[in-house]
């Protein structure tokens, strides 16, 4: 059993935070977007990448070799799609009631398998929460094994090849994707999690946070000319490093611990539902002036966190219930331990 990382709980409950606050700027009537852009990039974008470093380093730091390759996919698989399916289903009735039809849209298996808003450039298709990074993320835990296996053989060639490719989506106009969207952009960040989390003691020294600090803020301050994809990526990847150092001293004050771990814990159901809350309170009221508008983004985060916790309490007592473990119990005699 490995040790719990509480820098972990950090980095996700300020990202999960971050992305409320950023989505409500988006569409907000504010005068001061004080959390929309920096220099070189959208802190949205910024945060995104911090999100898949994040991932990267959580995978590797529990899986650095995969024993069971069916109980790896099923856990990433009940990490992911059980909330995702009862949010889903809940707008889903929601638009069918709306729109007077079951079938209002096509490619409804985008949605079963988590990909609808990561495709939703290419098609209609039946996206209605989560992010498209959700697609993404689906993405890289099925290439992770093989990622893996490339990894321990030679992480320096794994990280060149990731690295070459990288710039090739920057240059080409071979996919139709955004190039920050793309598999490949996103792999980069995940794989550099990786490489963080293998060479930790490298990030926990102190002119390493030194650095960091430094260079992210000039990142943010000042304009270089390596376009917002890199930008973003330099964001997300040196957030990721102060975020972790400095959830290192946070958390062990121990009201903040209580706090910061308890906003980690649904932070997922944060990511999935935050776009449409945002939206319909600012539907209902959208404030110009500063002061009504920071207001306005407290109640917001509040009303974020009351509806992923209801929706974490359902998602956990369905799958601590008796019918579910019956079938857990099952799934594992007959498929994955067989």
């Amino acid at each position: 059993m490995t040790k719990r990382i509480e820098s972990f709980d950090f980095i996700r409950a300020v990202c999960a935070i971050g992305i409320i606050v950023y989505h409500y700027y988006c569409h907000s009537n504010s005068h001061i977007k004080l959390w929309y852009e920096f220099a070189n990039g959208s802190f949205g974008s910024g945060i995104v990448t911090t999100f898949f470093v994040l991932s990267g380093a959580v995978l590797y730091y529990n899986y650095q070799s995969i024993t069971n390759m069916k109980e790896f996919f099923y856990k990433r698989w009940k990490s992911i799609f059980p909330a995702f399916y009862f949010a889903f289903f809940y707008f889903y009735i929601q638009n069918v009631l709306d729109m007077g039809s079951v079938f209002y849209s096509e490619h409804f298996w985008q949605s079963l398998v988590g990909l609808d808003g990561y495709l939703a450039y290419r098609n209609a298709n039946y996206y209605i929460l989560g992010e498209w990074f959700l697609g993404a993320i689906v993405l890289l835990y099925i290439l992770y094994p093989v990622l893996l296996w490339a990894f321990n053989k030679s992480e320096l060639l794994t990280t060149a090849a990731i690295v070459c490719l990288y710039i090739w989506t920057l240059y080409t106009d071979f996919f139709v994707i955004d190039s920050f969207r793309n598999l490949i952009s996103c792999l980069l960040s995940f794989e550099v999690g990786m490489l963080l989390m293998k060479h930790l003691h490298i990030m926990q020294r102190k002119y390493f946070f030194c650095v960091a600090i430094i260079s992210f803020f000039l990142i943010c301050l000042f304009q270089y000319p390596f376009g917002n994809n890199i930008g973003n990526h330099l964001f997300g990847i040196l957030f990721f490093c102060i975020l972790y150092r400095g959830g290192e001293l946070i958390m062990k004050v121990k009201r903040v611990n209580s706090c910061i771990k308890a906003i980690s814990k649904i932070s997922f159901e944060i990511f999935l539902l935050q776009h449409l809350i945002v939206i319909a309170v600012l539907e209902f009221k959208n404030p110009v002036t500063t002061w009504r508008s920071l207001i306005l983004i407290l109640i917001t985060i509040l009303m974020t966190l009351i509806a992923a916790q209801g929706l974490h309490i359902i998602v956990s007592a369905f799958l601590s219930g008796r019918p579910y473990q019956l079938f857990e119990k099952y799934l594992y005699k007959v498929l994955i331990k067989r």
